[in-house]
């Protein structure tokens, strides 16, 4: 074939593509070459020099990474002159490396010692002092903190430069450089300020020596000490595959697993300092009951028969309905599938839902039309596929880390462009998007303006009343019209007071862009879409199927029961607003924690208080837990089974580390014996088991098929039936409400790139990566209030007012600030009210 070349590597014939190396026709034959420097997602540079081989006629020896392969072309990997070249490059590398492997942290995993090991030299021959690079002396053993969670050690540097090129190459930033030549060669970040890229961690796992370690396993233990056991992130919705480092009932490290459809070998550092919560000594213990108004530690039993006599009483008193459940996203699949039997077939209530920090949830009928474009997915790795990315209502960096190198990949391929929507600026640093900020909540108005401008259509109005220029929406309609483009939906467009009519839009837009457009929903959360699927909402059955008479008939068939409650049932805010009335008898909080998330404090506060029951089940005490009757200790991650749905739709499953420590225990089991003690008959031994009936409720009435997804991250089969979207005739532009003199500042809010809730906030790295709330504001804003940066604001709305230090970021569209959610000690939800679409505030230096 023209596009490929044969050649000769050790006396064995292979045929490679074209363009492919030396190296990559080794690899086919299974022939391993030594390397340092080269990867398989790199370019490769041919740094180290350790990949030598002999090439027939070639003059001199050359790096099999970044020589082609030629047709014709014989190779020799294992002549004498090879081995005595990579046994040169060896003794050089050697010549000024310390030999400190007894306090190396890489010992024992070091590729410089497998290498020195198998192709080495014996000993050294220079007799010269060794180069040393000494930063500063008061550290020890010349390390030096290169960024807040990476320490530096140059004088183990062996110049492969993988950390600076999966910096720049993959992670797209400019955060790390090397300076300087041979020897003399430092790495620091860009004009010498800390070292802070979001996937930093990434340059300790890939470098091959021990220059580069992180804080939080530094020092600590060796790695032939610990157990490695896969499991799956679970602090957002790309479900990128890690393996958990540990010993005993201790958690070390979190190292990536590659899987190359979805994470490619890398984790953002969310995923990988963030993870180490759970080792938290900050965790609850033991249960907690509320004897004479404090809450004091009690035995499991003890603990059960008080929350099930509670709710037992509660049921008599309120009937069924006027007890809640509400879980949350990170749930596993099993464990939500329990919490909705608990809640339908054990209670007898639909009052459930999972999702507690918008204060606009999504209606049944928008839910299934979210669904809908799940049959339609688009995996990450064909991505770079579209010729066209936009991006409506999310900053993915936020949100979907791993999701967003996959934007950068198509987009350094040179066949693909991005455009981002939203209400601030959304910036790749190297590679190149085009932005657009609209007014908060402005997402209907800039959907509209982009339809009629697809149409042909006047769009002056809904153009102004999006805070949009119409001359730049109209070249996007005229970029985007007829070409293949991938639409990628955000939280901010379904979760929203028009989120149907959101959807609609966006539908309509996607039939007027070129053929082949789809829409993506990346949904916010390790298992939103299991929640989704199984149960975790009012109107949705488990198996992903309405909640109408046919499939209720369905459900009671699996699960031996005459009947279950119809159709009805109340949402997060529903249920909040009803209990802040008293008009709900009991809540339980399932890994939520409403007080200190949902969008209204006050609401969220008065609902747990004036419930006449509480029971919530955490990891670490919250703020709603605090003012709860009785508090049950959950495990966390590393201590669990059970299986996510990503939001690719991606099936992966996962396997605890180590039993649950001190007295917490798994959801599902929590879950199960609450459940045997109000009447449930059924018992289970494992989530395997739950699964089996699970998959067995999925084939009979579901939209899912999971027996095609087996084990092992297979994309779920999906059969949802198109939904009636709305004619769009009559939508006409909505002018938001506007700033008043008192309150001239819109706030907005949400997650901190490296913070999932405050769960992260248990994880000593993230003290130092993220160490605290800041109120961000445009840099020209702050210009205008005379406020520098690091100044103490107070920011005041019409419900409350917050004390935090200030940051400026050009990325805040003007007019605008932003608060991250992540931090106890800012209460953001006191300054928000459920019955305002808009939040205005006052900034006051003080």
């Amino acid at each position: 074939m023209p596009d490929q070349v044969k050649l000769k590597i050790e006396d064995r014939d292979v045929t490679v593509d074209k363009g492919q190396t030396i190296l990559d026709a080794a690899l086919k034959l299974g022939i391993i070459v030594p390397t340092f420097c080269w990867d398989p997602r790199l370019k490769p540079i041919a740094a180290c020099r350790m990949c030598l081989v002999e090439v027939e006629k070639a003059p001199k020896l050359v790096p099999s990474c970044a020589v082609p392969a030629i047709e014709g072309m014989v190779v020799k990997v294992f002549s004498e002159k090879a081995i005595r070249g990579r046994k040169a490059v060896l003794e050089f590398i050697l010549s000024n490396h310390p030999l400190d492997c007894p306090t190396c942290d890489k010992g024992g995993e070091c590729i410089l010692q497998d290498h020195t090991f198998n192709h080495g030299p014996t000993g050294s021959r220079t007799i010269e002092p060794r180069n040393r690079t000494i930063f500063d002396e008061k550290y020890k053993f010349d390390d030096f903190p290169l960024g807040p969670v990476i320490w530096l050690n140059m004088n183990r540097c062996i110049f492969c430069f993988k950390c600076t090129r999966i910096i720049k190459e993959i992670a797209g930033d400019d955060d790390l450089g090397a300076f300087n030549r041979g020897y003399h060669t430092i790495l620091h970040g860009h004009k010498n300020r800390p070292f802070r890229s979001e996937f930093s961690g990434n340059t300790v796992e890939n470098c091959p020596v021990g220059a580069l370690v992180a804080n939080s396993f530094r020092y600590k233990v060796r790695s032939w000490l610990l157990k490695k056991t896969p499991s799956v992130c679970h602090l957002c919705g790309d479900g990128c595959n890690i393996t958990l480092w540990h010993q005993g009932q201790k958690l070390f490290r979190i190292y990536s697993r590659w899987n190359r459809n979805v994470d490619n070998g890398l984790l953002c550092d969310r995923g990988r300092f963030g993870g180490l919560y759970a080792d938290s000594d900050r965790r609850l213990r033991n249960p907690k009951i509320r004897r004479e108004g404090k809450l004091i530690d009690t035995t499991w039993e003890e603990a059960l028969d008080f929350v099930a006599g509670n709710l037992e009483s509660i049921r008599a008193k309120f009937t069924a309905a006027g007890i809640g459940v509400i879980g949350n996203e990170m749930l596993s699949n099993e464990e939500t599938y329990l919490l909705s039997r608990i809640a339908r077939r054990v209670i007898g209530t639909n009052n459930i839902d999972f999702r507690f920090e918008d204060k606009f949830t999504p209606s049944t009928d928008l839910n299934l039309k979210l669904l809908y474009f799940l049959v339609k997915r688009i995996p990450f790795s064909k991505f770079g596929e579209f010729r066209n990315h936009l991006i409506i209502g999310t900053d993915t960096e936020v949100t979907h880390p791993i999701m967003t190198l996959w934007l950068k990949r198509a987009i350094s391929s040179g066949r693909s462009k991005c455009y981002a929507a939203y209400h601030r600026k959304t910036d790749f640093t190297l590679h190149p998007v085009e932005s657009i900020e609209y007014f908060p909540q402005g997402e209907y108005n800039f959907l509209l303006a982009l339809y009629s401008a697809l149409k042909g259509k006047s769009i002056d109005e809904s153009a102004l009343a999006s805070g949009v220029a119409s001359t730049l929406i109209q070249r996007w309609a005229e970029l985007l019209k007829g070409s293949k483009t991938l639409l990628l939906a955000g939280e901010a467009l379904y979760n929203n007071p028009r989120g149907s009519e959101n959807i609609d839009l966006l539908k309509a837009i996607c039939d007027l862009l070129g053929e082949g457009s789809v829409i993506n929903i990346p949904y916010d959360g390790s298992n939103y879409l299991g929640n989704l699927l199984w149960g975790a909402t009012p109107g949705i059955l488990p198996g992903g199927s309405q909640n109408d008479e046919e499939n209720r008939s369905i459900i009671c068939k699996e699960w031996k029961c005459d009947n279950l409650p119809e159709a009805g049932g109340m949402d997060t805010s529903q249920m909040l607003t009803a209990a802040s009335e008293g008009k709900m008898g009991a809540l339980i909080f399932f890994g939520s924690d409403p007080v200190g998330f949902y969008p209204d404090r006050e609401i969220a506060t008065k609902a747990v208080q004036n419930a006449s029951f509480k029971v919530a089940c955490e990891t670490f005490l919250t703020e709603t837990g605090k003012l709860c009757d009785a508090v049950l200790p959950l495990a966390p991650f590393p201590e669990c089974s059970g299986s996510l749905i990503s939001s690719e739709g991606r099936l992966q499953f996962f396997e605890k580390a180590f039993d649950p420590a001190y007295s917490s225990a798994e959801g599902w089991r929590i879950i199960l014996r609450l459940a045997q003690r109000l009447g449930f008959e059924g018992d289970y031994s494992s989530p395997s088991e739950i699964w089996s009936e699970m998959a067995s409720i999925a084939d009979k009435c579901g939209k899912v098929d999971y027996k095609q997804s087996q084990y092992g991250g297979q994309f779920l089969k999906m059969d949802f039936a198109a939904r009636a979207f709305s004619n769009l005739d009559g939508f006409q532009s909505s002018p938001l409400p506007s700033p008043t003199a008192e309150f001239p500042m819109i706030l907005t809010y949400g997650a901190s790139v490296y913070q999932k809730r405050n769960l992260t906030a248990y994880a000593e790295s993230m003290d130092k990566i993220d160490p605290g709330p800041k109120l961000y504001i445009n840099p020209d804003n702050a210009a205008k209030m005379k406020l520098y940066e690091g100044d103490t604001v107070r920011v005041s709305s019409t419900k409350g007012s917050l004390t935090m230090k200030s940051a400026f970021d050009y990325r805040i569209r003007p007019g605008t600030v932003f608060i991250p959610t992540n931090f106890q000690e800012a209460e953001f939800n006191s300054l928000l009210s459920s019955k305002s679409d808009l939040t205005f505030v006052k900034i006051e230096r003080l």
